[in-house]
């Protein structure tokens, strides 16, 4: 080999390692660039992470202070309720739904605008009887006895299933409308929900008793307080 060829060997060799060099601190710079992406990535995601715990917790913390919200609040509810005449059986059995509750205040203000207009003591020229089932009876009986009304309690109708809910009132032909609406608001007050309000076919001997109790299942709507008032116009 000749002094020409070994130098162009070395020559050769010279550029090999110049661009290993090249390639080497360009790998290390590569690989000091994906160190440092990977740092920031991490970083970020435990800044995500710390940012999502603080959001969890604060959730948490809203949604306790909610659910003390809504508690307080059906508390405040069922006390209202309570004053006017339901009983903690009706609202453990979430007969408390949001017709209910507008029936019953709406019931309410009307009732006293009936007092207002009634006289106590000529309520006690009408019979209240009350047929009521076990389930309410006790409510009723209560709530009419404080109008000053004379009601008498009996049985109920053998014949009628014994989980109906009293949800009907039939009255003579010379009880005032006036009373019929106010038995009616009375009893939605307190959370009856009614289904029946009638005049008894053929009233000899009941031409001054409403009588109280049952007639349709459960699950068929109540009346709402509009059909209250137009079948309790005066006659």
């Amino acid at each position: 080999m000749t002094d020409s060829s070994v130098s162009q060997v070395d020559e050769r060799g010279s550029e090999i390692a110049a661009l290993l060099d090249t390639f080497n601190v360009r790998a290390r710079r590569a690989s000091r660039r994906s160190l440092i992406a990977a740092a920031m990535l991490l970083l970020l995601a435990t800044a995500w992470l710390a940012w999502s715990f603080v959001q969890v917790v604060n959730l948490q913390g809203r949604r306790q202070a909610l659910v003390a919200q809504i508690s307080g609040l059906q508390t405040v509810r069922d006390s209202l309720l309570r004053d006017l005449g339901w009983t903690q059986s009706m609202l453990n059995r979430g007969a408390a739904d949001s017709t209910a509750i507008q029936s019953a205040l709406r019931a309410s203000t009307l009732r006293r605008q009936v007092l207002q207009g009634r006289a106590t003591p000529a309520r006690g020229t009408i019979q209240v009887r009350i047929f009521s089932r076990d389930v309410d009876r006790a409510v009723v009986a209560r709530e009419l006895k404080g109008l000053g009304y004379a009601v008498s309690e009996a049985a109920a109708n053998p014949d009628i299933p014994k989980d109906f809910q009293t949800n009907a009132i039939f009255y003579g032909s010379r009880v005032p409308p006036s009373d019929v609406r106010l038995v009616a608001l009375t009893l939605v007050r307190a959370g009856i929900g009614l289904q029946a309000l009638e005049r008894f076919v053929g009233s000899a001997g009941r031409e001054s008793v409403i009588q109280v109790g049952s007639k349709y299942p459960a699950d068929r709507a109540p009346m709402s307080i509009e059909d209250i008032v137009a079948k309790t116009q005066p006659r």
